[in-house]
């Protein structure tokens, strides 16, 4: 998967968080074949890597921890398979659907 994913407590981001030390529109992760290219978005409590501040850097696409706030984001290593769970929601951005097809995890 390449392309731009925004991270933020709005819900206009495809990572939305319930962390009121987020900035609305937090952070913007460019999946790149190499990696990933973080770039924090002004935000006031920063995001950090490794206890570093991060403005803009290039990140290993698996096995990174990124905080933003009191949250942690944490890309799970290349050999690591992680089940994704069902979700509550009936809507992901202009998508609807709430039939057991459109929920893979739900199937028998």
């Amino acid at each position: 998967m390449q392309g731009v994913v925004h991270i933020g407590s709005a819900d206009t981001n495809e990572i939305v968080l319930a962390d009121r030390k987020i900035s609305r529109v937090h952070v913007e992760v460019d999946v790149l074949p190499t990696g990933l290219r973080v770039r924090d978005l002004g935000s006031k409590s920063g995001t950090f890597f490794q206890g570093s501040r991060v403005g803009t850097m290039e990140l290993p696409s698996s096995g990174a921890v990124l905080t933003l706030g009191a949250s942690e984001i944490a890309l799970p290593p290349d050999d690591a398979a992680t089940p994704l769970g069902s979700s509550p929601r009936e809507r992901c951005g202009r998508l609807l659907g709430a039939s057991v097809v459109m929920s893979p995890s739900r199937r028998g």
